[in-house]
């Protein structure tokens, strides 16, 4: 785990001390974690069960035996970080691949998400991109941080749909349809740019 969140999750409680080792991205070679506690606001630790959804766009959501996940943001911004070694599971689960992966902080996520309804009311076109920001108070997130050819990034999938409903924040939720209810984009931090979106067409 990268210093700078594993620092983080210490102080809130989320790993034990002596837990945080030398900030380097994982590879595959790197051990799995599991947490089940939660401590302070908006960061939870949850362990992830066998979940299937289904609804609008055909969802779907994968199961994993090694449970890592962080929640981040609250009300409108409300997202789940694919920590440690469940990173990959998010990215295969969207059939994406990567060299190695990492855990972006808070203050990073934050950045990416103050950038990104600008840039994608434009990006995403004349018809679609007024829809995704006129509902961006419905969507949920799932984060990964990934690294390719040694640029670190971090992998955004995007879905409408409510606080409450079973599944979103402990397994990946991977959509056939559904139109720009649903999308994927990356965002390099360094750079402060996106790339590789993806709009979800119509069934």
């Amino acid at each position: 785990m990268a210093r700078t969140v594993c620092t983080w999750l210490l102080v809130i409680g989320l790993v034990p001390v002596g837990a945080c080792g030398a900030g380097e991205p994982r590879t595959d070679a790197a051990n799995a974690r599991s947490a089940t506690r939660s401590s302070g606001e908006g960061a939870t630790a949850t362990p992830s069960p066998a979940t299937a959804t289904t609804g609008a766009g055909s969802r779907t959501a994968a199961a994993s035996a090694t449970p890592w996940l962080v929640r981040v943001g609250s009300g409108d911004r409300e997202g789940v970080l694919f920590a440690g070694d469940r990173a990959r599971e998010l990215l295969a689960a969207h059939g994406l691949s990567a060299d190695a992966t990492w855990d972006p902080d808070p203050a990073t996520l934050a950045t990416l998400e103050d950038a990104l309804p600008a840039w994608i009311g434009t990006a995403a076109g004349s018809a679609s991109g007024p829809r995704i920001v006129s509902r961006w108070s419905s969507y949920r997130r799932q984060y990964a941080g990934f690294v390719r050819a040694g640029r670190r990034a971090i992998f955004a999938s995007y879905f409408c749909g409510r606080a409450d409903e079973p599944g979103w924040r402990s397994a990946p939720i991977s959509v056939d349809d559904g139109g720009d209810c649903y999308f994927l984009v990356s965002y390099d931090p360094v750079a402060r740019t996106f790339f590789d979106l993806s709009v979800n067409g119509e069934a």
